[in-house]
């Protein structure tokens, strides 16, 4: 039996989508039965011959379950995809110890580490040294079909698996779910109970929570009866040429609107060519069409510990304005940072949409481009990332301009690396070329990043680590 315990089991999170349920699924296929426990869920060990395996799972909560693993005689092992070892790394449910130190204490009791790559293999030989073994299996390739069944274990699956392989679990998690809605419904209802209260008998701590809004409510009156005209909103020059031109027809790039005074307004009006960068409206995939090429980037907005996501599409901003002076495209961004979109990049001086990413429909907005661009930083928390971009946009028909990592080496004869205008110019000209690369392309997914071949790596990992236990 393997045991999976990921820190949160969202879809929505790559790393639980292509660390664990991924390989769960064709790991099944090949005779291995599998659970999932997630968050602060408890896990009742009574089998030597079970596996945990720590999916980017690093809090105080994993380091005591190890420890109870290891003592009941469990092989452990931990599998890492990012570079926690970067001082700006931390973890949300790390309360004590940064997440660094805490791998580190339960790499001591580990019988394997499993990562993405070579370059985060070596940032993980420093930091625990050589007398762990640490085997490289790389985020697969995740299809629509995968992705659907994910979502359905979660559903469902999850809980009839531990039904019937982890009844005791299954029944202390639902004991302390119990708990823990039992004891936000009393503290709402104290809440609630309170509140009544101070309107009954009239506090003074509910009046000053009252005095904000009553100030709002006396404002707007007062502007009332003044007659103070509002703010008006203003499409910028763009938008109102083509509301004019294409009326009924859907804009090829977010409507943008203003918020201003009149006095503002008349400001405005002077310059008819100043554009109002605040987008208010998000394509759709109905509207992902026409003759207009379409480069994509898609991918998680970025975080504070490492330079990479979004922002990284700023380092080729250059190319990108070169390359729209000579051939009509749109950048299509699609991302969980909608603000950053509206500050960063949506002032680029070429058009732009953004899409909010989802699971599901990811497929179709790469299926409906033109090329896909993966440029990437070289910091040392980016570097380390896998090809799982690439991966899914080779395998959906989409070539890829990427910044040259060493996770994306195997595809040296299928992708253009580094030569963003002239490697777009020749994906966005010239079609024998595109059929070309996504031929090959597809040859080494299917050898290297399909399920079936990432469940047969981590078989190996699992055998070599059972033998060395026995």
């Amino acid at each position: 039996m393997l045991i999976w315990k990921t820190n949160d089991l969202n879809i929505n999170i790559a790393s639980v989508r292509y660390r664990c349920l991924l390989p769960l699924q064709y790991l099944e296929l090949i005779g291995y039965n599998s659970c999932v426990y997630a968050k602060n869920e408890q896990i009742k060990f009574h089998n030597k011959s079970d596996i945990i395996i720590f999916v980017k799972s690093f809090s105080a909560h994993d380091l005591d379950l190890a420890q109870k693993a290891n003592k009941a005689g469990m092989p452990i092992i931990l599998d890492i995809c990012d570079n926690i070892f970067l001082e700006e790394y931390a973890s949300p449910n790390t309360q004590h110890l940064p997440v660094s130190q805490i791998f580190q204490q339960m790499s001591q009791m580990a019988s394997a580490v499993v990562t993405t790559g070579v370059t985060l293999k070596s940032f993980i030989q420093t930091e625990i040294g050589a007398s762990i073994p640490i085997f490289v299996i790389p985020d697969g390739n995740e299809t629509l079909a995968d992705v659907k069944q994910a979502f359905f274990f979660v559903k469902w699956q999850r809980w009839i698996k531990l039904a019937i392989y982890r009844p005791i679990s299954l029944l202390t998690i639902i004991k302390a779910t119990f708990k823990s809605k039992l004891f936000v419904y009393k503290k709402k209802s104290y809440a609630w109970l309170h509140k009544k209260l101070l309107i009954k008998y009239f506090n003074i701590s509910l009046l000053k929570k009252k005095i904000p809004k009553l100030r709002g409510r006396i404002g707007r009156i007062v502007k009332y009866l003044l007659r103070i005209e509002p703010p008006v909103k203003v499409l910028s020059n763009q938008n109102v040429n083509y509301l004019e031109n294409n009326q009924g027809s859907n804009p090829p790039f977010p409507l943008t609107v203003a918020v201003c005074t009149p006095e503002q307004k008349q400001e405005l009006n002077k310059n008819t060519d100043q554009l109002v960068q605040l987008p208010i409206l998000n394509l759709n995939a109905a509207s992902i069409g026409g003759e207009t090429k379409r480069i994509i980037w898609f991918g998680n907005h970025g975080a504070s510990y490492g330079n990479f996501g979004m922002l990284n599409i700023l380092d080729i901003a250059e190319h990108l304005i070169k390359l729209s002076h000579e051939i009509n495209f749109t950048l299509l961004v699609v991302s969980n940072n909608y603000e950053k979109y509206c500050q960063h990049i949506f002032p680029l001086p070429f058009k732009t949409d953004y899409i909010s990413w989802n699971p599901f429909n990811i497929y179709e907005y790469i299926s409906q481009s033109n090329v896909t661009i993966v440029p990437n930083s070289k910091s040392p928390f980016s570097i380390c990332k896998s090809a799982n971009r690439a991966v899914l946009s080779l395998s959906l028909g989409v070539p890829v301009v990427a910044t040259k990592t060493p996770a994306l080496e195997i595809f040296n004869d299928c992708i253009i690396y580094d030569e963003w205008a002239s490697g777009l110019r020749a994906y966005l000209s010239d079609r024998q070329l595109v059929q070309t690369h996504v031929e090959t392309a597809k040859s080494i997914i299917e050898s290297n990043y399909s399920g079936e071949a990432i469940a047969n790596q981590w078989a190996n990992v699992i055998n070599q680590v059972i033998g060395k236990t026995v």
